[in-house]
C-alpha cells in the first residue's frame, strides 16, 4: 500500500488547485507525471498489479488522506496549529473506540514499561511531526509541498 501514498500527493495537489486556488506550474505537472509513471513501473516490473478489493481500498485510503490535507489547510486558515493539533489527534481515537470498542483491550499493553516507553517515544515524534506539518500549512506552504509529509 505504501506505493499508493505517493499518488495521494498528486491527488492532494489537484484538490489544492480545485478547493484552495493553488496554482500548478510546469514543475508540478512534470512531478505528477513522474510519480504516476513510477507507480506504473513498480507495479509493472513486479507484475503485482491486480485490481482487487485491497487495491481499491488502498486507493480510497490515499484519496481520503489527500482530502484530509485539503481539509486541514482550510481549517488552519481559521485556527492556529497549537489549538488544532490536539483536536485533530483526539477525534480519531473517539471514532476508533466508537467503531471498534474491542480495540480498548489492546490498551492492557500500556502496563508493560518497555511498550509504554516505545509508545511515548512514537507519540512524541508523531506530535512533533503533526505540529510542524500544521505550522507549515499555517505559514502558507502549498499542498504539493506538504502532502507528501502527511501523517503516514
Amino acid at each position: 500500500m505504501s506505493i499508493f501514498w505517493v499518488i495521494g500527493a498528486v491527488v492532494a495537489m489537484f484538490l489544492g488547485v480545485g478547493f484552495l486556488g493553488e496554482h500548478l506550474t510546469t514543475a508540478h505537472m512534470l512531478g505528477a507525471v513522474l510519480v504516476i509513471l513510477s507507480v506504473v513501473v513498480v507495479f509493472g516490473r513486479k507484475r503485482l498489479f491486480t485490481l482487487n478489493k485491497g487495491v481499491l481500498l488502498a486507493f480510497v485510503a490515499t484519496t481520503c488522506a489527500a482530502i484530509a490535507v485539503v481539509n486541514d489547510t482550510i481549517i488552519l486558515r481559521e485556527y492556529n496549529a497549537i489549538s488544532f493539533t490536539p483536536v485533530a489527534s483526539f477525534l480519531p481515537l473517539v471514532v476508533l473506540i466508537a467503531v471498534k470498542p474491542r480495540s480498548l483491550q489492546s490498551l492492557q499493553r500500556l502496563k508493560e514499561v518497555r511498550f509504554l516507553k516505545m509508545m511515548l517515544l512514537i507519540a512524541s515524534l508523531y506530535a512533533l511531526q503533526a505540529y510542524v506539518y500544521y505550522t507549515a500549512l499555517n505559514f502558507g506552504a502549498n499542498i504539493s509541498q506538504v502532502s507528501p509529509l502527511y501523517k503516514n
